[in-house]
């Protein structure tokens, strides 16, 4: 019979062009496994932010020169003394 014949090949044309049922089992996998991936890229970042300290003290260099020094003074009267001796250098350089 024709028209049965040609009803059941529309269906299994209509059928061919769905999408399988699967995709979205891949498409929830996939999600899954990016959001994972996103988690762990976040993690990793924030622990490298957490250890890694790049800041420099505000006198670090009154420092590394009393480090440098005979330590003949305390380091609060070497302090003033290095910061009033490089103010004097800045100002001999204006001039």
């Amino acid at each position: 019979d024709f028209k049965a014949k040609y009803e059941a090949d529309a269906v299994e044309l209509v059928k061919s062009k769905q999408a399988p049922k699967e995709v979205p089992v891949v498409e929830e996998k996939v999600e899954e496994i990016v959001a994972a991936v996103k988690e762990e890229v976040v993690v990793a970042v924030k622990e490298e932010e957490e250890t890694i300290d790049v800041s420099i003290p505000y006198d670090a260099a009154a420092k590394n020169a009393y480090e440098a020094s005979d330590k003949s003074m305390d380091y609060a009267d070497f302090k003033a003394k290095y910061e009033a001796d490089a103010v004097e250098l800045v100002k001999s350089k204006q001039a």
